[in-house]
């Protein structure tokens, strides 16, 4: 399971909309979309931490 893979099922298991985890880690849609699809493997610590609190 890779990164992307975890985010989605903390979003899953939030109830969250793409659009409502994005505005909550202040990043866009689209980059979420690339995130939790596998196209970004490298992830800002700083989001990491955000990603944390949710």
């Amino acid at each position: 399971m890779n990164i992307g893979s975890k985010i989605r099922a903390l979003k899953e298991k939030h109830s969250l909309s793409q659009e409502e985890e994005a505005i909550k880690l202040d990043i866009s849609q689209s980059a979420l979309c690339k995130i939790e699809s596998g196209y970004v493997e490298k992830i800002d610590f700083a989001l990491i931490n955000k990603i944390c609190v949710l």
